[in-house]
């Protein structure tokens, strides 16, 4: 499967291309974060906090940075949860949200089978 992203149009250019680079070849990023909202859902939590899904995925698989330059980054949570949101949308209210670039920028999330 094969996602293509159409994001962020008022966002600084550089910082689209960034998360999109970033999200295409560390594509189990949002895998994991995905898994792990799931995970604690389905476990009974009613909200969460996105940034400690980030901590459990930093503790689960090792938070030091990899040989080819890999590691988590907290700037682009957002991102993920919103598009967590677009893709499944009863993570709706789960996470708390503040006003951010990608409330006003994300436009679509257009899924390639």
């Amino acid at each position: 499967m094969k996602a293509q992203l159409d994001l962020f149009e008022t966002m600084n250019s550089s910082d689209v291309g960034k998360f999109m680079e970033y999200h295409q070849k560390y594509p189990t990023v949002y895998q994991r974060f995905k898994q792990l909202a799931f995970d604690a859902k389905q476990i009974g939590h009613k909200h969460f906090s996105a940034r400690g899904l980030f901590q459990v995925m930093r503790f689960k698989m090792g938070g030091e940075v990899k040989d080819d330059g890999f590691k988590y980054n907290n700037n682009y949570t957002p991102m993920y949860v919103r598009l967590l949101e677009r893709e499944c949308p009863e993570f709706k209210d789960f996470f708390e949200k503040r006003k951010s670039k990608s409330d006003e920028t994300i436009h679509y999330l257009t899924v390639n089978n």
